[in-house]
């Protein structure tokens, strides 16, 4: 099991190219990592979801999501932003519901030296 999501944002997600997900749904408990787009630019994040059987058969659901560089991201990123998710194409869709605070705390980005 991975560390748990730190959010950067609330979103709703939804998968529009549901064959493109290969394997079954995810647990609750594993993290998605994909990379969504904005104004041209694409920014790699994790989320996790706790209906994975939703979000695989393209049903919109609500997620948090940490950005991988969110200093670059988060400025792209705020309410009523609407994105797409890409994997090599584009595979679903998305809207910023709420930015959260960026006070991180798992270990691997506390840990020193």
């Amino acid at each position: 099991m991975s560390s748990p999501v730190a959010p950067h944002m609330i979103a709703r997600v939804q998968m529009t190219a549901t064959e493109s997900w290969i394997g079954g749904a995810p647990s609750p408990d594993l993290d998605i990592r994909t990379t969504l787009c904005v104004d041209g630019a694409y920014h790699m994040v994790r989320f996790c979801t706790e209906n994975g059987s939703d979000f695989v058969q393209g049903k919109p659901v609500e997620v948090p999501v940490e950005f991988f560089a969110s200093d670059l991201a988060l400025p792209k990123f705020h309410p009523g932003v609407q994105f797409t998710i890409w994997a090599g194409k584009e595979v679903g869709i998305g809207e910023v519901l709420s930015t959260q605070g960026t006070s991180n705390t798992s270990l691997e980005r506390t840990r020193e030296g």
